[in-house]
């Protein structure tokens, strides 16, 4: 019986928590309505839209230096295979690249057509003073424009392909941005390209004088031997005209080899071709994204439902002077 009695009186009935939901109705509806109200109006009048704009592109993992030139390098004692991660023609390095002020000052300088200004301004002032004249200094300008541009732009992988994706609030802006940002990476792809090639050629050239120049000798001297020894009958002049005869073949071998390298790389110079292959351009997007009307209002409907419950129990609790309901009140509380 005293068992009984306890759980009696901590028992809670279902009228108890309808009557104090009916005391606090006013609360409970008021909540939910200005949490739906607060961000239908966000959502619909203050949120901005945005648009993504997204081009699908082949970038190979590694740029594969020619099989000649690497073992020709060796010979030399140069590695060169482990010096391909650090070059900057290497298109892995594509999403570092587009957050490198080189990049940044290339392509902030570009003209853009935006419909909030209704004319073409660079990349700089539109994402800095706008249309107005500038107040800070270039340097500082760059520096801010770097932010808002790393934060539109971004690489993500889709399998072996790389997706460039630009986030901006108009879809002309978005496509125009995506498009010119594989531009630059071609030009600077060319660039670096050039100049890891015209530091190729340059060895090579450095290479081929030094190599010739032992050649002649080599030559002068087996030539001389010849004209000093015209019947060779001894051993020791056999096997020192060996030695001279491979010297000759040796720098005459590596003299080849830095001619035909050479004229590979002449011809790897004048290539304009970039690695980058761009399976899908860049289109212009249909649709805004990041404004969920819908899914916003129906969140804030719950959540306010659930806020305005707790919160009418608790103006009920305190506003209860009598003990008993207290305690009931907090019983319906904790269950």
């Amino acid at each position: 019986q005293s068992l009984t009695s306890v759980f009696e009186e901590n028992t809670i009935s279902f009228s108890d928590i309808l009557l104090t939901v009916a005391e606090q109705l006013k609360v409970i509806l008021l909540v939910p309505f200005l949490t739906v109200f607060i961000t239908f109006t966000h959502v619909q009048f203050i949120q901005q839209p945005y648009y993504i704009s997204s081009s699908k592109l082949l970038l190979p993992e590694n740029q594969a230096i020619s099989g000649g030139l690497a073992g020709l390098a060796s010979q030399f004692g140069v590695n060169l295979s482990q010096g391909v991660s650090a070059d900057l023609s290497s298109p892995s390095l594509f999403p570092e690249l587009i957050k490198s002020r080189i990049f940044a000052e290339r392509i902030l300088k570009k003209p853009f057509y935006t419909e909030h200004y209704g004319k073409e301004l660079s990349l700089l002032a539109i994402l800095t003073h706008g249309d107005s004249s500038p107040t800070i200094g270039k340097d500082t300008l760059i520096q801010n424009a770097m932010g808002n541009f790393q934060s539109m732009v971004s690489f993500t992988n889709e399998g072996p392909f790389s997706i460039l994706i630009v986030k901006a609030n108009e879809p002309r802006f978005a496509r125009d941005i995506n498009k010119s940002v594989l531009i630059e990476l071609k030009a600077l792809n060319r660039f670096f390209k050039s100049q890891s090639v015209n530091q190729k050629v340059g060895f090579i050239e450095n290479r081929i004088k030094a190599v010739e120049g032992d050649l002649e000798h080599s030559e002068q001297s087996l030539k001389q031997f010849r004209e000093q020894n015209q019947q060779i009958s001894s051993p020791a002049l056999q096997l020192q005209q060996e030695r001279l005869t491979r010297g000759v073949e040796i720098q005459k071998g590596i003299y080849l080899t830095l001619k035909q390298q050479l004229e590979l790389a002449n011809i790897e110079r004048i290539q304009e071709e970039t690695v980058i292959q761009i399976l899908d351009e860049p289109q212009l997007p249909l649709y805004a994204s990041g404004k969920n009307l819908r899914m916003s209002v129906l969140l804030a409907g719950v959540l306010g439902v659930g806020f305005g419950i707790l919160l009418g129990f608790l103006r009920s609790y305190f506003n209860s002077g009598d003990m008993d309901e207290r305690r009931k009140l907090r019983r319906i509380k904790n269950f």
